[in-house]
């Protein structure tokens, strides 16, 4: 299991900064900072959850705190939604603490003495080094392979389904990005007025009309 966290792992320590940036979040280095502040918070309350929790809660809370924090960087967005971005970068104190802590303590808690060290060695091994390994490995081919240029999106984006609110905000998007600034305010015109009732247009929405509005 902590082999297997550790892989996407390395693409949040890569490319993290690179998203928010993409994304038009405001000084991103900085906002980043808040996932090692939240680090040393729950540090210091881990007692109070071993407590209360146990070993086995503990790691089951950190691995859904995981899932967690990559939907919100999948479903946020830089204006109206941007806290959801700032909660999946506090949320890293309970990732990293609830679970490779608690794993290291539970470790230490049940190895015999004389092999103590040595399974604290192989516990790192397994996920900062065969795991992170893998991630990287991966993990540049695969940003690789859906980077695309700005100009290919909106080729690809404008063959989308007009009627999907969703899409259109990316089609408004990708037209700002190529300074087509005319054809983004109309495609962002026609989210605010999509009669679309569904999440698409209440995940769009507040960006479009924040864009509009700017």
């Amino acid at each position: 299991g902590s082999l297997l966290i550790c892989i996407p792992l390395a693409f949040y320590y890569s490319f993290t900064n690179a998203f928010l940036n993409e994304m038009d979040v405001v000084n991103a280095a900085g906002k980043m900072t808040m996932g090692q502040m939240s680090e040393v918070v729950f540090m210091l309350v881990m007692p109070f959850f071993f407590i209360r929790l146990g070993v086995k809660r503990m790691l089951l809370v950190g691995m859904l705190a995981w899932f967690g924090r990559y939907l919100l960087f999948a479903f946020g967005n830089a204006q109206e939604l941007v806290f959801m971005y700032y909660l999946a970068i506090i949320l890293h104190g309970i990732c990293y603490d609830f679970f490779f802590v608690t794993g290291q303590i539970y470790v230490d808690n049940t190895a015999p003495k004389e092999i103590q060290a040595s399974a604290q060695g192989f516990i790192t091994l397994i996920t900062y080094g065969v795991g992170m390994l893998i991630g990287n490995w991966i993990s540049g081919p695969i940003v690789d392979m859906y980077a695309t240029r700005a100009g290919d999106t909106v080729v690809h984006l404008e063959q989308a389904d007009p009627d999907d609110p969703f899409q259109t905000l990316l089609l408004a998007r990708a037209y700002k990005r190529v300074g087509r600034k005319d054809e983004a305010r109309q495609a962002y015109e026609r989210v605010v007025a999509s009669q679309n009732n569904g999440l698409e247009r209440a995940l769009a929405y507040p960006e479009a009309r924040t864009a509009l509005a700017s």
